[in-house]
């Protein structure tokens, strides 16, 4: 299963996790959505979030324009 890590621009607080990185690009509305769900996710789970991982097809990049993001905290 092919998986990528949470951006994190805070370095220490966000320690073990890595960048988001699809392998097929976002569209702009997929981009502004992930920008949020990264800042509520780092506000909801603050030191308890250890990763978050994006996987399917998305992070394999053989999605296609109907594909969802899918996503494991």
């Amino acid at each position: 299963m092919a998986t990528r890590g949470l951006e994190g621009a805070d370095e220490e607080k966000y320690a073990g996790t890595m960048a988001i990185s699809p392998a097929m690009p976002l569209f702009a509305h997929e981009s502004h959505a992930l920008a949020a769900f990264q800042s509520w996710i780092r506000e909801r789970f603050s030191d308890r979030l250890c990763e978050l991982k994006l996987f399917g097809s998305r992070a394999r990049g053989t999605g296609h324009e109907q594909s969802d993001l899918d996503f494991q905290l």
